[in-house]
């Protein structure tokens, strides 16, 4: 749910458009988040550059804009407005960030991103929030590996007016080992865990992966792959029909053994998604694993954002804590 709003503007390019090629026109992207229930979040503009020629870094990123996001009321109306300003602090480098840090996110909510930028005009975008996802039963809080299908917790489920709430949920091992570059017996280079105390080790199948892995770059014996991406990862988009619902209302989630990578604690975060991350989402996982589909069949990045492209949606979160050892 967190990619860079970079590769967000290139992708929104590279997809064909099947109506034939028409003269490149540089837009401005939007790159915008809000959480039920958490304060609002940063928001980034970029600009796009075309495919055929240089990314100039410098200006990339959109520093002028005049920002702000509006709750809107049942009749359209502006109930609150929310300012945001430009920081270039180093650490929040490149973000607009709004004034108001403490207001929460409102469920079931209507909410308009507009943003004022000079040589594109005023850009804006809609997204109206899930309603919140509360914990009614979390998962046991240490669980031995492959017993059962997976941890389990259960959950009030999220709803989105006007349609069906669609889930993602992250998984993150939070004290994964680390690997070191070694030489075989064969003069071949692979990883190995450093076995650092307090970190944890992979789980049998990833384990063996692990060992197999070869690293060309001998130079300075490092690897282009790097083990620690088994320590988190995230599902595909998931429908309320994949969970088993209980007479309270109540859905039972269950975390496949597949997710895991290694053994120790671990955070389950479930998320429930507004229309715009859906479509978004959906669309953008086809740019990544096009399967059969030709470069004209690719469908474009689904963009929800009126006078520019991005995205601007909202999402419901509850995360979940449990230990797997083997």
């Amino acid at each position: 749910m967190r990619r860079a709003a970079f590769l967000l503007a290139l992708l929104a390019l590279a997809a064909c458009d099947s109506a034939g090629p028409s003269a490149y026109e540089e837009q401005a992207v939007v790159s915008s988040f809000l959480e039920v229930g958490k304060p609002i979040r940063p928001a980034t503009l970029t600009r796009t550059f075309p495919l055929d020629g240089p990314i100039d870094l410098s200006r990339l990123l959109i520093t002028d804009a005049t920002v702000r996001v509006e709750l809107l009321a049942a009749d359209g109306s502006v109930e609150a407005t929310f300012p945001f300003e430009y920081r270039t602090d180093g650490v929040n480098e490149g973000r607009y960030l709004p004034l108001d840090r403490d207001t929460p996110v409102l469920g079931a909510r209507t909410y308009r991103f507009v943003a004022d930028v000079p040589g594109f005009g005023e850009i804006t975008a809609e997204t109206t929030t899930p309603t919140a996802v509360d914990l009614v039963e979390a998962a046991d809080e240490t669980i031995p590996y492959q017993q059962g299908f997976g941890p389990t917790f259960r959950v009030t489920p999220s709803s989105v007016p006007g349609g069906q709430p669609v889930y993602l949920i992250e998984v993150a091992a939070e004290a994964a080992d680390e690997y070191g570059v070694y030489e075989r017996p064969d003069g071949t280079f692979g990883v190995r865990r450093l076995n650092l105390e307090g970190r944890f080790g992979p789980t049998p199948g990833a384990a063996s992966f692990i060992e197999d892995i070869s690293c060309d770059n001998l130079a300075v014996q490092s690897c282009d792959f790097d083990p620690a991406d088994f320590a988190a990862g995230s599902s595909p988009l998931l429908n309320e029909e994949t969970y088993t619902r209980f007479p309270d209302g109540s859905i039972e989630v269950t975390v496949p053994w597949l997710a895991f990578g290694f053994y120790g604690p671990h955070k389950f975060t479930l998320n429930a998604l507004d229309p715009n991350l859906t479509e978004y989402l959906g669309t953008q996982a086809v740019q990544f694993n096009p399967t059969t589909l030709s470069p004209g069949e690719i469908p474009n990045i689904t963009s929800n954002v009126e006078g520019g492209l991005g995205i601007f949606g909202s999402f419901a979160s509850v995360q979940v804590f449990s230990s797997i050892v083997p």
